[in-house]
């Protein structure tokens, strides 16, 4: 159960569907980045996630194994995207 939840999260993702977002999100809701910056709350995530995907609009995240052990869900693959440059509106690739 926990399993189909998570990717129902990313299919939310990979369809920029913010709503669908934060429907998944539980209310205290933590994202913590990859510099230990975390962010707290529904509402501030929504606002989070509309930025992000104005600066990388086809933010995709593609699973190529999933692996669930007891109340543990890992999953591995890959995320891509093209930034945005919203001043010189040219995109950059990364």
């Amino acid at each position: 159960m926990e399993t189909k939840i998570v990717l129902d999260f990313i299919h939310a993702i990979n369809c920029a569907n913010v709503i669908k977002m934060c429907d998944l999100m539980a209310i205290y809701h933590i994202f913590i980045d990859s510099q230990d910056n975390r962010t707290i709350g529904k509402e501030t995530m929504r606002q989070a996630w509309m930025g992000y995907f104005t600066l990388f609009p086809d933010y995709k995240i593609e699973v190529t194994q999933t692996i669930e052990k007891g109340s543990f869900i890992c999953i591995l693959g890959y995320a891509s995207a093209a930034y945005k440059n919203l001043k010189n509106k040219e995109n950059s690739i990364y």
